[in-house]
């Protein structure tokens, strides 16, 4: 997934919001993604989440869930 999204992304946009993400765990309907604080959990739900549906759709029918170091 993170690979498609570097390909739509401004090569500095991925750097600094999407590069550090990571998955966590994925069960059968949702992908977990750790962030680095809730700044970047804040943008990234407010300016990619279109995007990120459209990736993940590509993989099945997944949703995403957040996790960052304050939760």
């Amino acid at each position: 997934m993170k690979s498609q999204l570097k390909g739509r992304l401004h090569p500095v946009a991925y750097a600094n919001w999407i590069e550090e993400t990571c998955q966590v765990r994925r069960d059968s309907t949702t992908v977990f993604v750790w962030l680095t604080d809730p700044t970047a959990r804040d943008w990234i739900e407010q300016e990619y989440a279109d995007l990120i549906a459209e990736a993940l759709s590509s993989i099945g029918p997944f949703t995403v869930q957040y996790t960052d170091g304050a939760n």
